[in-house]
């Protein structure tokens, strides 16, 4: 029979006895059938009766079977053999085919086993009995004479849903008196077992999240029924950001740096793709460029110093809103006519009265140092010639 160790609260529990079905099979967790070996497929059994008991048997044999006293008093079945209210027999072929039960998990859990064996033919039998769960031998029992008993049990084995335990009767040697009487229990241990009072459940995966679903089974870390929209392996109740967690979130916008679209908040844009969301762009263009001249142009993209936005007239570099003159600052104005250096164009002054026209040279003339014609310095080209032709005039 089954044992509870430690107190586990509203845990679920079967027990092939109780949850008997004389109408269906499979039965919820429970099939009745028959294999060939414990390495073969296990074929569900069919109806039938058994002196009055309902009956799990092969298809068109007696044998392999099972049998269940559903009623308030013992029933004889053949020499002398009889069976209890409340009890269940399995017995094989005599072939060999084997009789089974099988549980099947119905959900991912630690589950707790218990099987309990009597061998009760009233004339001495040989059987051997195995055990195997999830694919692997839990047990290999062997009962060699009447009235012999075997218990197995498995404080916590790991299930996932639709993995199974089954439980093969077969003969031994001889294959005739081999009913035995079976008691088949399974607990649902949600925390599995602690037999030793360490902490730590006996043989079954640890829950280290705590969300309800053990670590082989886990779809991500924290609870699983938030689930993890990113398939970053972290839950979305604990989610640092949109991608891979493990990358960081530098600039806190929600979207990890895996996927990171920008520096900033990545819902904003990056409309110059420079790496630098809107929310914290310098400028226009590349912000590690800088803006020297603070008109929100970057210097990569700037067209001229000072703010784009008034434009550059005269192509000299220098915006309108702070150019010196029309032309290139850099030759200056000293005249302040706003006309830079480069830009001015000769003067005329008018006759002096020796019939020449007088000419001014502008400013930028590297030949005058303030105005040839108003300034009394040295003569350039011009004044020698007309120089010349007046005192050749005066000689005559």
């Amino acid at each position: 029979m089954f044992a509870l160790l430690l107190p586990i609260a509203a845990a679920q529990s079967w027990d092939a006895g109780a949850d008997f079905s004389s109408t269906d099979n499979p039965n919820e967790v429970w099939t009745f059938g028959w294999a060939a070996d414990v390495a073969g497929s296990v074929t569900p059994t069919t109806a039938a009766t058994f002196v009055g008991l309902p009956q799990w048997s092969k298809a068109g044999t007696s044998w392999p079977m099972a049998v269940y006293n559903d009623s308030t008093a013992a029933v004889t079945l053949s020499d002398g053999l009889s069976i209890d209210p409340g009890h269940l027999y399995l017995h094989p072929s005599t072939n060999y085919d084997l009789s089974v039960l099988r549980f099947e998990a119905p959900e991912a859990a630690c589950y707790q086993i218990d099987v309990s064996l009597e061998l009760v033919d009233v004339d001495d039998g040989d059987v051997a009995v195995d055990v195997w769960g999830a694919g692997a031998e839990l047990a290999s029992l062997d009962m060699v004479a009447a009235g012999a008993t075997s218990e197995h049990s498995v404080e916590s084995l790991f299930l996932v849903a639709g993995d199974t335990v089954d439980l093969f009767v077969g003969p031994n040697a001889t294959p005739a008196d081999d009913t035995v009487d079976v008691e088949f229990a399974v607990l649902l241990a949600v925390d599995g077992v602690d037999t030793n009072g360490d902490g730590v459940p006996d043989d079954c995966p640890e829950d280290s999240d705590g969300d309800g679903v053990v670590d082989p089974l886990d779809l991500c870390e924290g609870d699983d029924a938030t689930g993890d929209s990113d398939d970053d392996g972290v839950c979305d109740d604990l989610d640092l950001c949109e991608g891979g967690d493990a990358s960081g979130d530098s600039d806190d916008d929600g979207v990890c740096d895996d996927l990171d679209l920008c520096d900033g908040d990545d819902a904003t844009g990056d409309s110059d793709d420079d790496g630098v969301c809107d929310d914290l762009d310098l400028c226009e263009g590349d912000d590690a460029s800088g803006d020297s001249d603070d008109d929100a142009v970057c210097d990569d993209l700037d067209l001229c110093e000072g703010d784009d936005a008034t434009g550059d007239s005269d192509d000299d570099g220098v915006c309108d809103d702070e150019d010196l003159c029309n032309g290139d600052d850099a030759l200056g104005d000293p005249d302040g006519d706003g006309e830079c250096g480069d830009a001015e164009a000769p003067v005329d002054t008018g006759d002096s009265g020796d019939g020449d026209t007088e000419v001014e040279e502008p400013s930028g003339d590297p030949g005058c140092e303030e105005g040839c014609a108003s300034s009394g310095g040295a003569p350039g080209l011009l004044g020698l010639m007309l120089l010349g032709l007046g005192l050749v005039g005066r000689r005559r």
